[in-house]
């Protein structure tokens, strides 16, 4: 199924390509918007091990393209996984998570060659991340087991961004893009215990780091 699904994702890369290519008389600049979404499904179709189309932090891309060349972009991602057990003999583990990326930026594109095209700019990153866990096992009749785990993170990032655009067509094209990032994080890590609430705690954090982001993902744009 999921081979499938990947076919048809190259056979509309495909088709789309050809429909462009059916509107050479358009201008590259005619098109002031771009929507785009995370190709890691391209690594799947390379011969060998690699990072390149491996899944970048943001599935959705959005460009807004002004005048002397300016962008604006935003991209998102939301992620929800749940894991629910329930068995009267075995442990039984609740594990929720949601996590969501949201990504503003701001520069300018420059025309480097024939189809390729130079952006630079600043990036704005913020993210919330949260889990909540539960363990409970029948066979513990202490009930020291049975606790509640709760995390949750809130980051921001600022730095420059550099990305890579090249287009097939006037309306379709890849992007990659690299950058430089202070980042800081705040983390509150709650437990909580069913059978001794003396057990139960908080920790507080806060994490500034650098972080250098390579050139990985690739996002296929739509333009119109």
């Amino acid at each position: 199924m999921k081979t499938m699904l990947q076919v048809l994702g190259l056979l509309c890369l495909i088709l789309l390509s050809q429909t462009s290519y059916s509107q050479s008389e358009e201008k590259v600049d005619t098109f002031t918007r771009s929507f785009g979404i995370d190709a890691n499904f391209i690594n799947n179709f390379l011969p060998f091990d690699n990072t390149i189309g491996e899944r970048g932090d943001y599935l959705f891309h959005y460009f807004i393209y002004k005048g002397e060349n300016k962008f604006v972009r935003h991209a998102f991602d939301i992620d929800i996984i749940g894991t629910f057990q329930d068995n009267e003999r075995e442990l039984e583990r609740d594990d929720a998570r949601f996590n969501i990326d949201y990504k503003y930026s701001k520069g300018k594109r420059k025309e480097l060659f024939k189809k390729g095209y130079f952006h630079y700019g600043v990036d704005i990153l913020l993210n919330y991340f949260l889990r909540k866990r539960s363990v409970v096992d029948p066979n513990d009749m202490s009930g020291v087991s049975f606790n509640n785990t709760t995390d949750s993170d809130i980051g921001v990032s600022v730095g420059p961004v550099f990305g890579l655009q090249y287009k097939f067509s006037p309306r379709i094209s890849i992007y990659t893009e690299a950058g430089i990032y202070l980042s800081g994080t705040f983390g509150i890590d709650r437990f909580r215990s069913e059978f001794d609430p003396t057990l139960d705690f908080t920790d507080r954090e806060i994490r500034v780091q650098d972080e250098f982001v390579l050139p990985g993902a690739i996002i296929l744009l739509y333009s119109f």
